[in-house]
């Protein structure tokens, strides 16, 4: 700490250290999640040695002023002030660093003393600023406060009546004012005031007629309870834990939501068993079997299980992967890319549970919202929802699952919904997916180095565009299902296994797509490779199709 606001010179009487620091009443480390733009204050000791083994030897640290900005005049005056602790500026006690900005919320003389015009560091941990917000990082809400006033509001405005009680679609009194929202906690009936919120954060009052034909998204006895109050129940935890990370958001959902069979194999040598949503589909009619199938479920809490028409495949992860990307991938051409289909408003509800069942049990997060539909999606403006039944039938879907309350109430989750920005590599196929050799010395060991060296120049030729229609992404979707990296990540990680090529058969490459392996055919004593062209042509053949083996 003290090299850091050291005000010692070089030879080249340049500053080592930034001595404005010792000004601005201490001061706070911090690191940036990844994925996201909120900082977190580093958990652990503040040395050089320690952070060097929490964070790694090329993280980027940032350093934030507790009490006031830094000033950007030149200082080249030596100081031996202790920067481990540092004054408030309203009290004048002396306090350590890490305890000081639990302080400035308690110091009496602060609350007495600040004023409008102070030149203060603004900073939404100690400034608390409700006023009407647009963008998704100016909503989030200071959540800590909300929760101190949750026993207050409990007391003074706590619905009475049964009808007041529902957690789905809100109720709202006659008497309580639009900015009001009350969230069902296991004892306790929650309610984030206007006076708090001061702009709607969720404004989900369903009219009737619409509460008959959602009645599966508020129910759920076998797995743990009405969904609205699973999702209150997360919003809250959430709120208390400060998780605005959006994958985490989505980590944590996952495992409160989804319930039955595991969604994917953690151990090849163990049969998972659980409760199930079976459905069958048809590959070459997807989008009318599969809405069919998934608007026959009552309970969209349970793990998908799929099978397709005139295929044994047992559906371990794999299958159930397939059918969300092949799905999405035909709701995006028919329903999106050429605008929101007004004259078949009706199917967009079935849209919004797939889109939500997609996102839950590691299907693709779609990103086929535009950004006005996105901000329609998430509006607390209800004549501007009613405008489009598309909409409108949209967010029923979708709210099915409770993803609109939360994306509402915590705006960092919206991002997932967002295009990103980055492309899939040579490098990172070539690191995803990881090869299995036998051991050192071994013939296998020779046989497969050969041809998983003509499969990484199979990759390159891909990568550069040489091999026709066949991508990278056709590659890892044979293997995965995937067509990048989950924004969940990987439960197993994927793997390249080396199988021996025997007589009458071929050097086609195959996969277990629940396990994530794939299978490429090495040559063996009896066998040789084929040519390269030839093994290239069995590559194409492969990643070009659905062909995966047994699975």
């Amino acid at each position: 700490m003290a090299k850091i606001s050291s005000d010692a010179i070089d030879e080249n009487s340049e500053n080592l250290g930034i001595p404005q620091l010792q000004t601005c009443g201490g001061f706070e480390l911090l690191k940036c999640r990844q994925n996201c733009r909120d900082l977190t204050l580093i958990d652990c000791e503040w040395n050089a040695m320690t952070l060097k083994k929490f964070l790694g030897n090329q993280a980027k640290i940032y350093v934030r002023p507790i009490q006031r900005s830094l000033s950007t005049d030149q200082v080249n005056e030596h100081s031996e002030q202790e920067q481990s602790k540092a004054h408030c500026h309203y009290c004048r006690q002396m306090f350590s660093v890490r305890e000081l900005r639990e302080h400035l919320h308690a110091c009496e003389l602060r609350s007495n003393l600040i004023s409008e015009s102070e030149d203060e560091l603004p900073d939404p941990h100690l400034t608390q600023d409700f006023s009407n917000k647009k963008s998704d990082f100016e909503e989030v809400i200071d959540q800590k406060t909300a929760l101190e006033h949750v026993e207050d509001f409990v007391s003074d405005k706590s619905p009475e009546s049964p009808e007041q009680l529902r957690t789905g679609h809100l109720t709202v009194p006659e008497n309580t004012s639009s900015g009001d929202l009350f969230v069902d906690r296991s004892s306790v009936q929650t309610e984030f005031s206007s006076q708090i919120l001061n702009q709607t954060v969720i404004n989900d009052v369903t009219p009737a007629e619409d509460m008959e034909d959602d009645s599966q998204g508020t129910t759920s006895d076998a797995c743990g309870g009405p969904m609205n109050f699973i999702i209150a129940k997360a919003i809250d935890y959430c709120i208390s834990e400060s998780i605005q990370d959006p994958v985490e958001i989505l980590r944590y959902l996952q495992s409160v939501i989804v319930c039955g069979r595991q969604l994917e194999i953690t151990d090849t040598t163990q049969c998972d068993e659980g409760d199930t949503n079976f459905i069958i589909v048809d590959r070459n009619n997807i989008l009318e079997t599969g809405f069919e199938e998934v608007n026959s479920i009552s309970n969209l809490q349970k793990t998908l299980e799929v099978q397709f028409y005139d295929e044994t495949a047992i559906d371990q992860g794999g299958p159930r992967k397939e059918f969300l990307a092949l799905i999405l991938s035909a709701i995006k051409e028919k329903y999106f890319d050429k605008g929101l289909r007004e004259f078949m408003a009706a199917d967009y509800t079935v849209i919004g549970k797939l889109i939500g069942l997609s996102m839950l049990q590691n299907g693709p997060v779609p990103t086929i919202f535009d950004e006005s539909t996105l901000n329609r999606l998430f509006s607390n403006n209800s004549s501007e929802e009613f405008e489009s039944a598309c909409v409108h039938n949209l967010k029923k879907g979708l709210d099915c699952l409770g993803l609109i309350k939360v994306g509402c109430v915590l705006p960092m989750f919206r991002h997932l919904f967002r295009p990103s920005s980055c492309t899939l590599t040579i490098k990172a196929v070539i690191q995803l997916l990881q090869p299995k050799f036998s051991e050192e010395g071994s013939n296998s060991k020779r046989y497969e180095s050969a041809v998983y060296t003509l499969f990484l120049k199979y990759l390159r030729a891909v990568a550069s565009g040489r091999r026709g229609t066949v991508g990278l992404r056709d590659v890892l979707q044979f293997a995965t299902e995937a067509t990048e990296e989950p924004v969940l990540g990987f439960v197993l990680h994927p793997s390249i296994e080396f199988v021996e090529s025997t007589p009458g058969t071929s050097f086609i490459p195959t996969a277990s797509t629940c396990t994530n392996t794939l299978k490429i055919p090495r040559p063996s004593a009896e066998i040789s490779l084929p040519q390269e062209e030839d093994l290239f042509s069995y590559y194409d053949y492969a990643f070009s199709n659905a062909y995966f083996g047994l699975m």
